[in-house]
């Protein structure tokens, strides 16, 4: 199992203060602003399923796509726990966001928690910019959040203790970034301990995930390039434009 795997047994918990309700709202008061008929949800990068299930709840049809075998199993395993009805709503299945290929529609394409950051190259950008494409008619929108380079380079990364448990587990991890400005990146490094509470054993963890910090000019560019016009760009969980005090930005895009 990698440490990505294992590093996703503890990621709820870790998550645990992150609002997925005003989430999920903001989401779909964006999208259904752009599209009052929304009603079919293409997710790329859907984790756990926390807003893919908050979505549902709203009377959206709703499929998740994620990459990991452990996030998905631990998705599956929660959205067994929900009513009927809104399990009937969710779709989850295994795939990367630079290469899905579906073979159908969607009203639109979401992608949250700064999985675009995740596309650290150019090549990676574009074929999930490609991907959300394809599985769009025109007219149909694309909204996903990322981390904004204005706000990363003014406010520069700092290291970061962050805990997390329930009745099974505790879990701390310290997170140390290292900026590479030439690249538009900031790799951050992590050192999780998580401890089993009924066996007492603790696991440690070490890995790297690097993060793209990104420009408008440049997501205006590369989305121009997969058939998208770009309709707005806002701070996180705001109506308002980032600036330079803006770490999380988020674009709404429209297919052409």
């Amino acid at each position: 199992m990698s440490a990505f795997e294992r590093y996703s047994r503890y990621y709820d918990l870790l998550n645990a203060g992150k609002d997925y309700g005003a989430e999920a709202a903001y989401v779909l008061r964006q999208l259904r602003g752009a599209n009052p008929g929304l009603r079919r949800i293409l997710e790329l990068g859907s984790g756990t399923a926390r807003h893919a299930r908050l979505l549902a709840a709203a009377g959206l049809e709703v499929c998740g796509i994620e990459r990991s075998d452990s996030m998905l199993a631990a998705a599956a395993a929660a959205l067994a726990r929900e009513p009927a009805e809104l399990r009937q709503r969710i779709e989850l299945a295994q795939g990367d966001a630079r290469s899905l290929h579906l073979e159908r529609r969607f009203d639109a394409v979401i992608s949250l928690f700064h999985v675009a950051s995740y596309q650290v190259g150019n090549s990676d950008l574009a074929a999930m910019f490609a991907t959300a494409r394809r599985h769009l008619d025109p007219g149909g929108h694309f909204f996903f959040d990322y981390w904004h380079g204005p706000g990363v380079l003014t406010d520069l990364p700092g290291k970061r203790v962050k805990q997390g448990e329930d009745a099974s587990y505790a879990v701390t991890r310290h997170a140390r970034p290292e900026l590479l400005p030439r690249q538009n990146l900031v790799k951050v490094h992590y050192e999780i301990s998580g401890r089993d509470k009924a066996s007492g054993v603790t696991e440690r963890i070490e890995e790297t995930h690097p993060m793209r910090y990104l420009f408008e000019p440049e997501l205006e560019l590369l989305l121009g390039i997969a058939g998208f016009r770009v309709l707005r760009t806002l701070s996180w969980l705001s109506d308002q434009p980032p600036d330079l005090g803006t770490w999380n930005a988020c674009t709404l895009a429209v297919a052409l």
